[in-house]
This record gives structure tokens, C-alpha cells and sequence, in this order.
């Protein structure tokens, strides 16, 4: 968790009537009203000035109509967008190597921390990587899902544009301590890894599987440290520091989608601190560090299926830090997970049971919060001290190699 950054005033910040538009509702009207216009004819979608299309490439621009008039939305400014992306998708296709370029800048501001920032250019070169793996994934059928199958919404949350940037002027600053990488280096370390389920739920609770056991939270220190791609965050041995809730968003999000699967990170608000969740179709945290605060164990373990939450009935701009604790209470009665366990174990060593754990009076019932208390205490009772309990209960939690 960060405290909210104080950046420089963003020239491009948007409006209130440019917030309305930006809306869902009113970006999907938008959406569907080009869509609906350019259905007829595909050479509307031609950029101008280019070279003539070949049928592959105009059977191409017809299929995925809706994925091209999205990054047109995206990137208005780029005016030879179309033909890049094609040019992206042909590479894939032939196998070509056309590695993605990072180049990080440091920026100072006295009397602020530290921030880093990546060309403007980069940062387009790196959606175009985006948008034309996914689409070079389904049109050689490499996933068990296809992209008509998503709706609309499900479509913008897959090719917007990547939400971990901050544009100010030329520049876009990183938020968080990942970026982006080659989305066709991350489809092999999924596969590798065994993280492809046969649906795209089932995937997503594979990656937040392999994020429990590989990432905990960053140290305030850690923060400050030069950003990295993801692909280098993943494979580096040994568990891995991140930056809270916004890294692990972008993260989860830039895995999910770089397998056709839509993403979203969202903002919550925790008193005067901004956070972030992670969001899928129908699925959501309701914190990012969910996903990596529950580690795996050998023993006691929550399900990565109990991590998320349906979103419909849920109203995620009220109450973000009460509807975490109950979460987090609820999954505490049902499973006593071995990292609540050790937490509070640790708190009772340090004199105050609750200092690194929720304490269950603030969300629950009083007798279900007292029988939660009861449980936890006669488990550390078992052993001969504190310092036993400690030792054992961390011993069962899976740690990285």
C-alpha cells in the first residue's frame, strides 16, 4: 500500500465532461454506434496515406473490426496505428524476433520520493505487442477461449490502453514498480509454468496461485527501487518483493490479458490513501494485496477460489476497507489459514494480537468473533511457546525457489 503520489500537474488531465465520456455507459454507445456504422465496408478502417491492403490483411481488419476501432479510441494520435499492428501480427506469425525496448528514466522533484519514466513511444510500441499477440493467439487457435465470445465491456477491459502509466507530456511515468513485457515471452512462461487452465476462470485462479506463493508485499524502502519488467519479476529465483496492491493489479492484469482474458485495475479508496483492486468479468478482489497476502501453505489453506468475489450485488465504491475486513474475517472463521495464523502469532509475541492481523469484533458478530479469538489461542496452547508456534506454522508456508 502507497500513500497517494503528489505528481506534477498533468496537462492532459481530464475533465469532468471528459470523465462522463470516458464512462462505460458512454463508451460503449460511442463503440456501438461506430461499430454499427463501419459493419459495411472494412475500408473505413483504412488509414490514410498507406499501402494498399492485402486480402489477408482486410479479412483481418473485418474479423477483429471491434479490436482495431478500440485501439483507434485508444491511441487517437497515432496515425499509422492499423498498419503497425498488422505489421506486429505478421511478425508473430513468421516468428520474427522484434524485441520490446525500455528505457527508464529517473526522475526528481524536491521534497518528493523518486519517479521513473519510459518514452511515449515505447509505451505504443508495447500495445501494439498487445493488441496484435491476442489477436495473432486467436487466429491460430492457441487458447482453449475465443475473443468473440467476450461482450463489448469484456472487450474494452482486454485492448484499453495499459493503466499502468501516468502520461505528462512526452513522458509516461511508471506507477508501481512493473512494466509491461513481450506478451509472447509471458504466453511461454504460462504455458511452461502450467498456469493455462481449460476455461479462463480456471486460469485466473492458476495465476493467483502462483502470485500467493512468489510475491509478498514491498517494504517502504523497496518501493523506491527501479522498475522492472514483468517477465524479469516472475522468473527472478527466490520470493519476490512488490509493490502493493497497484503492482500486483498491473501485474495480474498484464498476464491475464496478454492471454485474451479481460482485466481491469480499479481504484479504492482506504481513508486518505488510494489502492487498487484487480477486476474481471465477473470476478473481483477487493484488494489487490489479497492476491498476495494469503500465501500457500502445507497445512491450513484458503482456496485461491475464496480470494475473489462475485461482482454482481456488490457495491465496490462503498465501505472498500470494511468489505476487506470482513473478507478477511470470514475466511479467518472458515478455514484459519496458516498465514492469519502465523500473523497473529506474531502479534501475540510483539504484545498486541492484532497488530498485523483484522481483529474480528470490527466486522463480525460478537460471539463469532470471540469463537475466532478462542480458536486461535487454544492453537498456539498446543506448543510448548510462542516461539515454537512461530517456527512451525512458518515452517508450512510454501516459499518460492
Amino acid at each position: 500500500m502507497v500513500n497517494k503520489p503528489n505528481k506534477p500537474e498533468n496537462p492532459n488531465k481530464k475533465t469532468l465532461f471528459s470523465r462522463i465520456l470516458n464512462s462505460s455507459l458512454a463508451r460503449n454507445i460511442v463503440l456501438g454506434a461506430t461499430l454499427a456504422t463501419n459493419a459495411a465496408c472494412t475500408e473505413v478502417l483504412t488509414e490514410d496515406n498507406q499501402p494498399a491492403l492485402s486480402e489477408e490483411d482486410e479479412a483481418i481488419i473485418h474479423k477483429y473490426s471491434q479490436i482495431f476501432e478500440i485501439a483507434r479510441q485508444e491511441l487517437p494520435s497515432e496515425p499509422n496505428l492499423q498498419q503497425r499492428i498488422l505489421e506486429q501480427i505478421r511478425r508473430y506469425q513468421t516468428n520474427e524476433n522484434n524485441p520490446l525496448s525500455t528505457t527508464i528514466t529517473e526522475y526528481h522533484e524536491e521534497g518528493r520520493n523518486s519517479d521513473f519514466s519510459i518514452p511515449s513511444e515505447e509505451t505504443t510500441e508495447m500495445y501494439v505487442h498487445h493488441v496484435a499477440f491476442n489477436i495473432y493467439l486467436d487466429l491460430s487457435n492457441q487458447l482453449p477461449w475465443k475473443i468473440e465470445d467476450l461482450e463489448q465491456e469484456e472487450l474494452y477491459d482486454l485492448f484499453k490502453f495499459y493503466q499502468g502509466f501516468n502520461r505528462i507530456e512526452n513522458e509516461m511515468f511508471i506507477i508501481g514498480d512493473v512494466i509491461p513485457s513481450e506478451p509472447r515471452e509471458l504466453f511461454d512462461f504460462i504455458k511452461e509454468n502450467d498456469l493455462l487452465g481449460e476455461t479462463r476462470e480456471e486460469t485466473i485462479y492458476k495465476l493467483i496461485d502462483f502470485i500467493r506463493i512468489k510475491f509478498k508485499h514491498a517494504s517502504t524502502n523497496e518501493r523506491n527501487n527501479t522498475p522492472v519488467t514483468i517477465l524479469e519479476k516472475l522468473t527472478t529465483p527466490g520470493e519476490q518483493s512488490i509493490g502493493g496492491c497497484h503492482s500486483t493489479a498491473f501485474l495480474m492484469r498484464d498476464l491475464a490479458t496478454s492471454i485474451g482474458i479481460p482485466a481491469s485495475r480499479e481504484d479504492i479508496n482506504y481513508g486518505d490513501e488510494d489502492h487498487s483492486r484487480i477486476e474481471f468479468s465477473s470476478l473481483s478482489s477487493f484488494h489487490a494485496d489479497d492476491l498476495h497476502s494469503m500465501n500457500r501453505s502445507t497445512g491450513n489453506n484458503v482456496p485461491s477460489s475464496e480470494i475473489l468475489v462475485q461482482r454482481d450485488g456488490i457495491d465496490f465504491t462503498q465501505d472498500q476497507d470494511f468489505n476487506d475486513g470482513v473478507l478477511k474475517t470470514e475466511i479467518l472463521y472458515t478455514y484459519m489459514p496458516d498465514n492469519m495464523l502465523l500473523d497473529y502469532a506474531l502479534g501475540v509475541k510483539q504484545g498486541d494480537p492484532f497488530k498485523r492481523i483484522w481483529n474480528p469484533h470490527l466486522y463480525i458478530d460478537t460471539e463469532r468473533a470471540d469463537n475466532i479469538i478462542e480458536r486461535l489461542d487454544a492453537t498456539l496452547a498446543q506448543y510448548p511457546s510462542i516461539d515454537d508456534a512461530i517456527a512451525d506454522i512458518e515452517s508450512r508456508i510454501i516459499r518460492p525457489e
